[in-house]
């Protein structure tokens, strides 16, 4: 149960723990249940670290929508290792004056079911690991319900191209089934384009 100004770090602990499935932190310091506020958007990432690209694509998809867009720092990732608590409170404190969902859910269909409605905002490469069978047991009828569930829940994916090994990737790349087209929308390019990535400014070869 969340009382109104509950504590980060309790909460954090939490969900780390497994005891709760997600909480917003909001700017004011008061704490809601995923579904007492609701942006029409979300980022979702690990955010080691937040960095410029992250903020100047939440500001242009708030521009081109006139509605909250939002983060969600996710805990658990289907390809990464789960996040400790301590660093976990380390990256929530790099988001000052925005709301931050923490989830620890590690597939869109689970988060889906706590935000209904809400449009994930990725890039391409995070699009494509959606598609990529091996993350549905290498089964298509699994990965082909997943987005039937998906868009079920009305859902949907905002795909911003990302640069990956010297190639531009966009949604044109991203092998969608037949019938799930509208499952992906495309942020085109000349409208949002950022090349830096966290793994290189975490290397220091580039700076944020």
């Amino acid at each position: 149960m969340l009382a109104a100004r509950d504590d980060p770090d309790r909460i954090t602990h939490q969900i780390v723990a497994g005891e709760i499935p997600a909480a917003w932190l909001m700017p004011d310091g008061t704490v809601l249940a995923p579904d007492e506020y609701r942006p029409a958007g979300l980022i979702p990432g690990s955010f080691d670290p937040l960095h410029d690209g992250h903020r100047r694509l939440r500001d242009c998809v708030m521009s081109e929508i006139s509605r909250p867009v939002d983060f969600e720092l996710t805990v658990r990732n289907a390809d990464k290792t789960a996040l400790e608590h301590q660093t976990l409170l380390r990256r929530c404190r790099q988001f000052v004056g925005v709301p931050l969902l923490i989830t620890s859910h590690a597939t869109f269909v689970e988060k889906c079911a706590l935000v209904p409605g809400c449009t994930f905002v990725v890039g391409a490469d995070t699009a494509e690991r959606v598609l990529q069978r091996s993350f549905y047991d290498h089964s298509e009828q699994k990965m082909l319900h997943a987005l039937a569930t998906i868009r079920g829940s009305g859902c949907r994916f905002l795909v911003a191209c990302r640069q990956i090994n010297g190639q531009l990737l966009t949604r044109s790349h991203l092998a969608i089934p037949p019938g799930f087209d509208d499952v992906f929308l495309e942020l085109a390019s000349d409208q949002f384009r950022y090349d830096i990535s966290s793994t290189e400014i975490r290397s220091g070869n580039r700076a944020s």
